[in-house]
């Protein structure tokens, strides 16, 4: 499916929104808009929401440590016509993906009491398609691809 791709050029949106929790609420209604226009069902457009939205959440939490105007979240939104790419990228202090377990299952290495990675599991389940790229102190991209017509 990739060579395809190459021969497709995707309809790309671009939204730059500052590293604080209120503006997810926005993000989470222009992805809502893209699915809805590409006619993916309804259950997927919120897994999509979902999904962007710990994401986000993860990226002020822990890329960022906590709210701040100065720091940002850029997401590149890819439409084609069989699917959505979505990369979310930060600036943040990045993290080290040997959590992720090498089986590559979704489920992450950490202690049992800990809810840490549970962002991780739940993004894993609800898009088709997700992949981690991090540099310690350089910050994080997520890429995540959702097919419409799909159920996991």
């Amino acid at each position: 499916m990739e060579k395809a791709d190459k021969h497709i050029k995707p309809e790309v949106v671009e939204i730059n929104i500052p590293a604080k929790m209120e503006y997810i609420g926005m993000i989470r209604l222009s992805i809502a808009a893209i699915g809805e226009r590409m006619e993916f069902s309804m259950e997927d457009i919120e897994d999509l929401k979902i999904g962007i939205s710990e994401v986000c959440i993860n990226t002020i939490q822990h890329g960022y440590e906590g709210e701040n105007s100065d720091n940002s979240i850029k997401l590149g939104i890819s439409v084609y016509p069989d699917k959505l790419k979505i990369i979310v990228e930060d600036d943040g202090k990045g993290f080290d993906t040997s959590i992720f377990k090498p089986s590559g299952s979704a489920d992450v290495e950490g202690d049992e009491g800990d809810n840490s990675g549970t962002g991780f599991l739940l993004i894993n389940k609800l898009i088709d398609e997700v992949k981690y790229f991090s540099v310690i102190g350089s910050g994080t991209k997520v890429e995540m691809i959702k097919y419409k017509n799909t159920k996991l």
